[in-house]
């Protein structure tokens, strides 16, 4: 710590010190002539006047040489300097980040946070030099924010900042002013970072360190520590049909330390209100309300939930577009058109269903591709014709069912299944073999039992094929023997799925055809084929949004737009065989329902939300934010404690420059001025 100078050439002028003394050295006063008979008491006045006039002329003296001291000290800027500051006189970059997300909507202590924001950042833009750069950053990352302002353009853009749905991390915003930093030409660099200091922006593990750059944060602190937001809304059901009932889950997150009664909940379709509810929820908790929702339209279904809590509201809505199909399409492809009896069986009766059989010899390939589920129903050998047809029905998204026939010729069937890197089939056995587990987290079996229990009456098998299990495979096992080999798997094939029934499937020796647990299966199998076609994504982040190969064409233009046609934009898009993926690269910035539009229709919806991290209006205390930066290696931070109606300029300065004397020098010098025209004024000659 020491006293340095802004402009040390302005001490030359120091030289002007002898100014004064020279004309109080060389000043000539004139005496007047006083008339006294009495020459010894004249003489006495003499001493007595002179002596008064040498210490009222030293008087006078040193407050001017003090005044013209002071005065060229305040054009030299004197200055304390930390052992931490920079050089003032030097060219600086200034990185400033303004938090402009959804919690600085909310009132501080003083007004809107975020306007409190800008004007401190206004204030620490004054405090440095017309000739300085700075760098101004949001949460929205613009590309225009990359390159660096001066004095007059930062103060204009800061005048342009909104709030943004968009949230950063203090990691993301230091590696980003970190890299605008590092492209200056200048030597000395400040970073500064005005946010409401949230618990959630603060979680990190590392920060590649800069020691070039000093760092400042200025938290800003909400008066507001209530909110109640929507966490997630979901259907309980993985298959939902027209017009049966769904349970449908809403589940609030109470941030408060306050217990929150009856939450009003309000759900919508379409723009129809349709349920409404409430919720109590405790302090610091979450809660769920188990609501009935029936869908009651095909097509998209564009459903809203709603809550009321003031005064923090980007929360308080959730977005979601469902799929409903008008029908499911099933087709039973057979060895015989006999076999197909109890299959017809299984699915005719539903009406949301349509069921179509085919012999071998008879199949309608165009039919089979505009289903949903196909069955392989006991074929003895899978054609090469209908391999090539079953691998563009799996690519597009359907489901296929492998029913087993003990005169199946498996180097046919292995053939097909060596396609997509399914377990070979092996020899048929003849062993009686007792199933040992359902794998009831699976969505064939999930709540298909009332109870998950070991004693229920399982199925046997006495003849199956068995198969040769490798490591690598993307089996999912259904149902598993006691031996340990599977009875029903499931295998992920690009978009489609195929499940493959080990057992026989009517071979009377077996009893599982006739068994309680294969309806389910079978029927889920079906209903699961239909993707119900949720769809909500987070602002925020790169969402790819992919569309069937049914619905699209790779040589259409496809637009994104709102419900209200007042956002549109062409996305970039890659399509392949099975379907067309749309990417969003973050362009859309606000919630609600969207469509996508292809050669003048709808073929699709998709839903946005907000991203719920800044819900919690939990903030750090400024101790707790230096122990978690220098946790990760930034030991070298300021954090200027932020107070209503005080400018931090002063603050700022001391902090990067140092302490400031030039006003000082400024009013020592009219004190020194004012005492000499009092000496004259005042003083006896």
């Amino acid at each position: 710590m020491g006293i340095n100078f802004v402009y040390p050439s302005f001490l030359t002028a120091l030289l002007l010190l002898s100014v004064p003394v020279f004309i109080h050295l060389f000043n000539l006063r004139r005496h007047r002539k006083v008339l006294f008979t009495n020459v010894k008491f004249l003489k006495e006045i003499q001493e007595e006047t002179k002596n008064q006039s040498r210490l009222k002329h030293l008087i006078v003296l040193a407050c001017r040489l003090l005044a013209v001291f002071f005065l060229v000290m305040a054009f030299a800027q004197p200055y304390i300097k930390k052992s931490n500051a920079l050089d003032i006189a030097a060219q600086r970059t200034i990185s400033i980040f303004i938090d402009n997300s959804f919690s600085m909507e909310s009132s501080g202590t003083d007004g809107s946070m975020l306007m409190t924001a800008i004007v401190k950042a206004r204030e620490i833009v004054e405090g440095f030099k017309e000739g300085d750069r700075f760098h101004l950053l949001s949460n929205d990352f613009f590309a225009w924010q990359q390159r660096l302002l001066s004095k007059e353009e930062m103060l204009d853009k800061l005048d342009e900042l909104k709030i943004s749905p968009a949230s950063k991390s203090f990691s993301e915003v230091y590696q980003r002013q970190q890299s605008a930093l590092q492209n200056s030409s200048t030597d000395q660099k400040l970073a500064f970072f005005i946010s409401d200091a949230q618990k959630s922006i603060f979680e990190f593990e590392h920060l590649d360190i800069d020691s070039t750059i000093q760092y400042t944060i200025v938290p800003i602190k909400s008066s507001l520590v209530n909110n109640i937001a929507i966490d997630t809304c979901y259907f309980k059901e993985p298959i939902l049909q027209l017009n049966k009932p769904a349970s449908f889950v809403v589940q609030l997150r109470n941030y408060s330390d306050e217990d929150a009664e009856d939450v009003s909940i309000k759900v919508s379709v379409n723009g129809v209100q349709k349920i409404v509810g409430s919720l109590s929820i405790k302090a610091q908790s979450t809660a769920q309300s188990n609501l009935t929702l029936t869908p009651q339209q095909s097509g998209w279904q564009q459903i809203d939930i709603k809550i009321v809590d003031n005064p923090i509201t980007f929360d308080d809505t959730y977005y979601m577009s469902v799929f409903m199909a008008e029908r499911l399409s099933v087709s039973s492809i057979n060895q015989n058109i006999k076999d197909e009896q109890y299959l017809r069986a299984l699915f005719s009766p539903q009406e949301y269903i349509q069921f179509n059989a085919y012999a071998v010899g008879q199949i309608d390939y165009a039919a089979v591709q505009n289903s949903d589920f196909v069955m392989l129903n006991r074929l003895q050998q899978i054609s090469s014709g209908l391999s090539l047809e079953l691998n563009k029905f799996l690519k597009n998204g359907g489901s296929i069912c492998l029913l087993l026939d003990s005169t199946a010729d498996i180097n046919s069937y292995n053939a097909f299944l060596n396609t997509w890197n399914i377990d070979p089939l092996n020899a048929r056995s003849v062993n009686q073999e007792k199933v040992k587990s359902i794998n009831y987290k699976d969505p064939i079996f999930e709540g298909v039992f009332e109870k998950e229990s070991s004693n229920i009456d399982l199925p046997f098998v006495r003849s199956y094929f068995t198969q040769s299990l490798g490591s690598r495979s993307n089996r999912t096992t259904l149902i598993e023997l006691q031996n340990g080999l599977p009875m029903l798997s499931s295998y992920a094939c690009e978009a489609g799925q195929l499940y493959l029934w080990n057992g026989e499937s009517i071979d009377e020796s077996n009893n599982f055809i006739r068994h309680a647990i294969f309806v389910p299966a079978m029927f889920r199998m079906a209903l699961l084929s239909q993707d119900i076609g949720i769809s909500s994504y987070e602002i925020g982040v790169d969402n790819i949004i992919d569309i069937s190969s049914k619905l699209s064409s790779g040589e259409a233009v496809y637009r994104i737009q709102s419900q209200d046609q007042s956002f549109d934009f062409i996305p970039r898009h890659k399509s392949t065989a099975s379907k067309t993926s749309l990417f969003l690269h973050a362009q859309i910035s606000m919630a609600g329902h969207y469509n996508v539009v292809a050669e003048g229709k709808n073929i699709s919806s998709f839903s946005m939300n907000y991203n719920k991290e800044e819900s919690d209006p939990i903030t750090l205390e400024n101790e707790l934010i230096v122990e978690k930066l220098k946790r990760v290696g930034l030991s070298q931070v300021n954090i200027v404690d932020y107070k209503p109606q005080v400018s931090i300029t002063k603050q700022i300065s001391q902090i990067s420059d140092g302490i400031l004397l030039w006003k000082w020098c400024i009013v020592l010098c009219l004190i020194f001025i004012a005492l000499e025209i009092a000496a004259i004024k005042f003083l006896k000659s």
